[in-house]
C-alpha cells in the first residue's frame, strides 16, 4: 500500500512553497518521508498512517544524528525541529477535507 503518499507528496509542495528546501518524498515501511536535510544531520518528516487505517494518519519530524553527533553532542537539532513543528501546526489544518487534528 501507498498510505501516506498523498499526504507527503502535498507537505512537500507546501514546504517548498514557504521556502523550505525539500530534498525529496521517499517511501519507507511506515509509510513516507519528506526529506528535507541530509547535512548536518537528517531531517524529515515522517508521513503515515495509523495502525492500517485509510482514514487516519500521522505526521512528526524527526532529526537522525550520527553516531558520533549523539555521542559529543555537536549539534543541536531541537531548533531545527521546531521550525518544521510550527510549518505543520500551520499546515496540518489546511489539508483538504482534515478533520479531528490531534497533536500529542
Amino acid at each position: 500500500m501507498w498510505y501516506g503518499q498523498a499526504l507527503a507528496h502535498w507537505l512537500a509542495d507546501r514546504l517548498r512553497e514557504r521556502g523550505v528546501s525539500v530534498e525529496g518524498v521517499i517511501p519507507e515501511d511506515f509509510g513516507w518521508v519528506v526529506m528535507i536535510a541530509h547535512k548536518p544531520f537528517m531531517l524529515w518528516l515522517a508521513c503515515g498512517n495509523t495502525d492500517g487505517s485509510t482514514t487516519e494518519w500521522t505526521v512528526y519530524p524527526v532529526a537522525e544524528l550520527s553516531v558520533l553527533q549523539r555521542l559529543f553532542n555537536r549539534v543541536d537539532p531541537a531548533p531545527e525541529i521546531e521550525r518544521l513543528s510550527a510549518h505543520l501546526a500551520e499546515l496540518v489544518p489546511a489539508i483538504p477535507g482534515v478533520t479531528n487534528v490531534v497533536w500529542e
